[in-house]
């Protein structure tokens, strides 16, 4: 089970805590986000001629402590984290 502690932005990088029950303190994680965007629409119809991207969030570097674990986690972990990242700003 995961819980989000508190999130964050600096200037590159958007940092969320992420509290897990194998862990004894929270892992730092910085994702990388890119917004959502619309794809081109056919002027006079309306209709769409590219997909539409949703938000996404992109692990970038994971913490415990001073310690960079990211290449240590499991994929699935790695999916877990950015899926919480995402539930918690997009909610």
């Amino acid at each position: 089970m995961s819980l989000v502690l508190k999130a964050g932005a600096d200037t590159d990088n958007l940092v969320f805590m992420y509290n897990t029950d194998d862990c004894s303190s929270p892992l730092k994680c910085l994702l990388a986000y890119d917004a959502p965007e619309r794809g081109s629409r056919e002027p006079m119809t309306g209709l769409q001629l590219e997909p539409d991207y949703p938000a996404t969030y992109t692990l970038h570097a994971v913490f415990a402590g001073s310690v960079d674990i990211y290449g240590l986690i499991s994929d699935a972990r790695i999916t877990l984290i950015e899926e919480c990242a995402f539930d918690f700003f997009e909610g």
